[in-house]
């Protein structure tokens, strides 16, 4: 071969291999633009039977996080959704993006998306600019629940040359002119005028076309008795915690709540301050009217600014509460974990600024604690514009489904809420009378279900009389001893048990071993009550077991020493009250406290 001709075949492979490297490149572009879905991962989970809305239901993961994509498909195989109603895209790791990234990686390519599939039906017109959202004129919307994942941002930070001046004044005008706009004049005043948000929030937006986002948009599902049938307001909800355990346990902890019923008590804790924080009262006031009337034993706090972590706080199936910004009181004791189908929500305006800490703010360290559902906010709400505590009971206790409750209680959108959980859960699917033939030695939080049952209103409009159900209590404690059917017997009892046959009662009663941390308070309340009854003796035997158990923590301890101490001397047990006081000292000594 000449040396021309081997100079043209070299010039020819540099050619071929500049062009396979191209291609090469190109392939890669497109793989990366690809929903994951459309790669059918198999991560070997088996398919539910569809639920009956799955086919309203789509999935957004981060493709570019695994167990993001993990996540998609396991709630999808549970609950029966198709594959194809997962959506893939690679998104940025991390929880908070700019308003451009938003536009660019997330809401463009998401809509178009549903569009494609023909989940939604709309005009689109793109932008020159792809970090400029793209219009959309909606003709059908077919997306009524939009499931987030672990991995896909939580929060849009607040973009200051964010210019929507001519969108705003045309909004504006339609809604002089007597035409529909979610945009009212008030909500783009200070101190509602910026615009960073929860990504969750805005995309509830993605059906309802050009709307600004600066300020608030009015959500339509808002107290809408009807809100089930709406299709305009994409109902966003979110699988997410600390780690992809925690946020899988938000779908298994709503389906074995479904399987068994809504077990347990209801513990609402109002803020004693007063003032402009009166509506956050209120509401958990009307929550808690609610809750009793559906027949759940339910505890109101007002004299404390939270429920103190001594105090009873057994099988908390809902939980209400505010305001503190961390996670504290009962919830920190270690091992606590909340009963299966459990919704807990603490008013903060910061309570999910971050997913990813299970001691910080309340929504995460929630999730971490096996919580089924619950809310939060990512910045400063206001407190008007945050979910609505009371009807968001009023909702799920209609039977609305979780994504239905939590939109029927929201007056905004495009703002700072995110709510999590699986939105098909129903938390009263199972029937109560379905609830009572539970054994109670096979599953204590069956006795919750009869303690409601006597509680609550019959379809007739009758209830079981007092005497009755003290009786059926006390059958029941003679199958099973539970402090809890304890408390409900001598509250039902009343007047009509002496003050000697209650101390008797207390006295012979020898109860069922304590089991979960959640019980230490309500054993410690029973033990102190026992004092107050004049039947120390039971006192001490159940500080002995709550003592006992490894678990407890030292400043628990310490609360607890001096008040059991007393009651042992009550009961004559004077070594073992000088024990408990030496003990006591030991502590304080240790923790440089004074005696």
């Amino acid at each position: 071969m000449t040396a021309k001709k081997r100079i043209d075949a070299a010039a020819a492979g540099v050619r071929r291999a500049r062009r396979e490297f191209f291609f090469f490149l190109l392939w890669l572009g497109i793989c990366a633009a690809l929903p994951v879905s459309a790669v059918e991962p198999d991560f070997g989970f088996e398919w539910a039977e569809p639920h009956r809305l799955a086919n309203t239901v789509v999935i957004v993961a981060n493709s570019a996080d695994e167990d993001s994509v993990r996540l998609a498909h396991y709630y999808a195989s549970r609950r029966g959704i198709p594959r194809d109603r997962i959506i893939a895209l690679p998104l940025p790791e991390r929880e908070t993006i700019s308003r451009a990234q938003f536009n660019r990686a997330i809401f463009n390519p998401l809509l178009r998306e549903l569009v494609d599939r023909g989940f939604i039906e709309a005009i689109l017109s793109w932008p020159e600019e792809p970090t400029l959202p793209v219009e959309a004129t909606v003709i059908a919307n077919r997306v009524r629940y939009l499931v987030l994942c672990r991995g896909v941002p939580l929060r849009v930070s607040e973009d200051r040359t964010l210019d929507e001046t001519a969108l705003i004044d045309r909004l504006l005008q339609r809604a002089r002119e007597g035409r529909s706009t979610p945009v009212r004049e008030e909500f783009l005043r200070a101190p509602l005028d910026r615009n960073n948000a929860s990504v969750d929030s805005e995309l509830a937006t993605l059906a309802l076309g050009p709307v600004p986002r600066t300020g608030i948009i009015e959500n339509r599902l808002f107290r809408d008795r009807n809100v089930s049938a709406s299709t305009d307001v994409v109902r966003v909800l979110r699988l997410d915690g600390p780690t992809f355990e925690d946020a899988r346990g938000l779908v298994d902890s709503a389906l074995e709540g479904e399987q068994s019923g809504l077990r347990g008590r209801v513990y609402i804790d109002q803020d004693g301050r007063g003032g402009g924080f009166q509506l956050g009262n209120d509401w958990l006031a009307r929550a808690h009217e609610l809750w009793v009337q559906a027949g759940f034993s339910a505890h109101m706090d007002t004299a404390r600014p939270l429920i103190g972590y001594a105090e009873r706080f057994d099988a908390p199936a809902v939980y209400m509460g505010w305001y503190a910004g961390d996670v504290e009181g009962p919830f920190v004791l270690p091992g606590f974990r909340f009963p299966p189908g459990a919704i807990a929500i603490h008013i903060h305006s910061f309570s999910a600024r971050s997913l990813r800490d299970a001691e910080r703010g309340w929504t995460a360290p929630f999730v971490a604690r096996g919580v089924a559902a619950t809310v939060g906010n990512v910045h400063e709400p206001f407190l008007g514009y945050t979910h609505y505590l009371d009807l968001l009971s009023f909702g799920l206790l209609t039977e609305m489904n979780w994504g239905d409750a939590a939109y029927f209680s929201l007056p905004a959108l495009s703002w700072q809420n995110i709510t999590l959980g699986d939105p098909l859960y129903e938390p009263f699917r199972q029937p109560l009378d379905a609830q009572l033939d539970v054994p109670l030695e096979r599953d204590p939080l069956a006795l919750y279900a009869r303690i409601r049952s006597l509680n609550a209103t019959r379809r007739d409009g009758s209830r079981v009389d007092a005497e009755t159900a003290a009786d059926l209590t006390k059958q029941w404690l003679g199958e099973f001893p539970h402090p809890a059917l304890v408390f409900d017997y001598l509250e039902r009892s009343g007047p009509a048990l002496s003050r000697s046959a209650r101390q008797e009662f207390l006295r012979q009663w020898t109860p069922v071993p304590l089991d979960r941390p959640d019980e230490w308070g309500l054993y410690l309340e029973l033990a102190r009550r026992s004092g107050q009854e004049g039947a120390p003796d039971a006192g001490v035997r159940l500080f002995r077991l709550v003592f006992a158990d490894d678990r407890l923590p030292e400043s628990m301890l310490t609360d607890q020493l001096g008040p059991a101490a007393g009651i042992a001397f009550q009961a004559g047990e004077r070594e073992l009250s000088q024990q408990w006081r030496e003990r006591l000292n030991s502590l304080r000594d240790a923790a440089g406290s004074p005696p």
